[in-house]
């Protein structure tokens, strides 16, 4: 009975303690505030035991809030199909120029210079490709016969086993280079080469 009321009394100095130097999600509530009401029968060894991992604790709970609110979300479904797992998405641009970084970053999220989309914004605009066909980022990168050869030239770089959809290309990080030398022969942004 003694030891049990002392094992409380250490883990509310041990709260006590890190409260002051650590701020807390939701997610962490459970190291931090344990319940002494419904008698508490949690062990030492499951708290933390340095700032080091709280802090680490802090930034996976964080990390997965932030990938269910992505995945549930209705805003931002074209970069969702390229991004699914947002807490990755910032490293896909580490190593980019500011250039290349635009125009993936503008393919990937839809505001782009496709015909496409800048008839939305310009109803003077004609939304089709020089071939006679919508001009989305589908078509430029898959499907327009201006760009076969430069397309059949990306698709023997990658290899895959079956065509890769625009979100593959446009999602996987291991494909930026051959995408961004796919983009450069076409010749289709000449601003942003």
């Amino acid at each position: 009975m003694e030891s049990a009321e002392r094992e409380r009394e250490q883990q509310r100095q041990r709260r006590a303690h890190l409260k002051g130097r650590v701020v807390f999600v939701p997610e962490m509530a459970e190291l931090s505030d344990g319940s002494e009401d419904k008698g508490s029968s949690r062990s030492d060894s499951q708290l933390p035991l340095s700032i080091s991992a709280l802090w680490t604790t802090h930034k996976k709970a964080t990390r997965a809030c932030w990938d269910e609110e992505w995945r549930r979300s209705t805003v931002g479904r074209q970069l969702f199909a390229a991004s699914p797992i947002t807490s990755r998405s910032a490293k896909y641009y580490n190593g980019l120029s500011r250039r290349q970084a635009t125009l993936l970053c503008r393919l990937r999220t839809g505001p782009s210079s496709l015909n496409a989309h800048r008839a939305i914004f310009d109803s003077t605009r004609d939304p089709l490709c020089v071939c006679g066909e919508e001009e989305d980022r589908e078509h430029i990168l898959i499907a327009c016969p201006l760009y076969h050869n430069a397309c059949q030239l990306l698709f023997r770089h990658l290899r895959p086993r079956k065509p890769p959809t625009t979100s593959q290309l446009l999602g996987n990080p291991s494909y930026r280079e051959p995408v961004l030398d796919f983009l450069d022969r076409t010749g289709r942004f000449p601003r942003l080469a």
